[in-house]
């Protein structure tokens, strides 16, 4: 499944220790500040990202990469809901160029997402 241009990235959570949902939408001119504001700090997400990568002659690429956050200091059980879920997601994308995970919301900066892309 390739995202919609009018998408940047989606962010998921889990309710309900279940059900995953839509959390945020990024809008195509979103900003890293939005990314950030849009990530909740303390809490995992997973996210979904048409993400724009340099290839090593200047082309420029959308891939479409796959984010699981789990900060460090997230509950136990948040934590094992998340991983058993994770699977299931990206298998409903179709497409994903590369999963990345972080555990801490510095990590989650475009030039770290970048640099672990290498096209």
């Amino acid at each position: 499944m390739k995202m919609d241009k009018d998408i940047k990235y989606i962010v998921f959570k889990i309710e309900n220790q279940s059900t995953v949902v839509v959390d945020k939408v990024g809008e195509p001119n979103a900003s890293e500040r939005q990314f950030h504001h849009d990530v909740a700090q303390n809490e995992p997400r997973f996210i979904v990202f048409d993400f724009p990568a340099q290839t090593s002659d200047g082309l420029i690429l959308n891939k479409l990469i796959f984010i699981h956050y789990c900060p460090d200091n997230s509950k136990v059980k948040d934590k094992m809901v998340y991983a058993s879920t994770k699977e299931n997601l990206k298998r409903r994308f179709v497409g994903l160029y590369k999963e990345i995970q972080a555990s801490a919301h510095d990590e989650l900066t475009f030039q770290s997402i970048a640099s672990s892309i290498r096209l």
